[in-house]
This record gives C-alpha cells, sequence and structure tokens, in this order.
C-alpha cells in the first residue's frame, strides 16, 4: 500500500529533476546577435514625394507609348511596374490589342501628396495623385474616337512606389481612390 503512494510521488519528483537538470548555472544563455538596421531610403518626406513622381512619371510615359501602339509590346511595363500595378497595365494593354483601339495625346497627373509621412523604416512610399486624361483619345481601327464626351478626365489614385531590386523605383500598386477626391 505504501509502495502505491510512493511511486507516483516519486516518479513526479524524477520527471521534475530531469527538466530542471537541463538548467544549471553553467549554461550559457544564448543572446540575439547585432541585427543589421536598414538603411533609410529615403533622408525627407520631400525626397520620398520626388521618388515617387519621377516613379509614376515614368509609368505614364510607357502606358501612353504602350497604348498608342494599340498594346503591343506591353513587356515595356515591366521597366516600371511590378506585381498588381504590372498585371493591371498588362491586361489594359491586351484589351487594347483585342478591341483593335489605340490612344493618342498624352496622361499627366497632378496634386501627387504622401498618404502618411514616410516612416525611416519604410520602404515604399504611398501617395495619392490625380491622372489628368484631357489630353488623350481613343481610337479606333478606323481612327475614329471611342471616348465619351462627357467622360471624367481627372481620376484620383492611391499609388505605391518600391525599390526594384535591380535598382530604380517602379509602380507596385495603383488602385482608383473611391474617397472623397482630391482632384
Amino acid at each position: 500500500m505504501l509502495l502505491r503512494r510512493w511511486l507516483p510521488a516519486a516518479a513526479l519528483a524524477a520527471l521534475l529533476a530531469l527538466s530542471l537538470g537541463a538548467c544549471t548555472p553553467g549554461d550559457t544563455v544564448r543572446t540575439p546577435g547585432r541585427t543589421a538596421v536598414a538603411t533609410p531610403l529615403f533622408s525627407s518626406d520631400d525626397e520620398a514625394l520626388k521618388v515617387a513622381t519621377d516613379a509614376y512619371a515614368a509609368y505614364l510615359k510607357v502606358t501612353d507609348e504602350v497604348m498608342q501602339d494599340g498594346g503591343r509590346n506591353a513587356d515595356r511595363f515591366e521597366t516600371v511596374a511590378i506585381g498588381e500595378a504590372l498585371s493591371q497595365a498588362m491586361e489594359s494593354a491586351k484589351e487594347f490589342r483585342s478591341s483593335g483601339v489605340r490612344s493618342t495625346g498624352r496622361s499627366a497627373f497632378d496634386s501627387i501628396r504622401l498618404q502618411s509621412p514616410v516612416r525611416t523604416d519604410s520602404r515604399k512610399v504611398d501617395v495619392y495623385l490625380c491622372d489628368d486624361t484631357s489630353h488623350v483619345d481613343v481610337l479606333d481601327a478606323t481612327g475614329k474616337s471611342i471616348v465619351a464626351s462627357d467622360r471624367r478626365t481627372r481620376i484620383p489614385f492611391a499609388v505605391t512606389v518600391i525599390p526594384r531590386a535591380a535598382g530604380g523605383f517602379v509602380v507596385s500598386e495603383r488602385d482608383h481612390w473611391t474617397g472623397a477626391s482630391y482632384c
């Protein structure tokens, strides 16, 4: 009878001793090594805004070129866009090709502003801007305009620009802004 009461207690004590035995004062405690601190991409919000402005201007320039060519050679978008923005641009070019249309004129943008101050550890720039398509027309195969005369020519977008591994910056996201218009 005494053995029955003593056996579970002895087993528990042995288990406890084994688990605590691994923690001896002689064991060294590992501490994380120094972690590399990322160098900030931008020294100021003004610099971040300039980078976003330049990257988006390059994106619109290529967009105009591809669409003026009827959506052909859309791989040019790979120099100015990545991710979701690249997919959207390629899809638009495909629609132009399959519809047999092309654009004329030049796109523009203005009213660009940061969505929020750029943090020192940020690897992207988020901006709001207004696309201006008032000088762009879309023509069918016969050269006839297919743009509605009452179309909106100033359209708000939320745009994200990120660094490219090979250098420079590209547009990674470009979404129509549905909140209050800032255009």
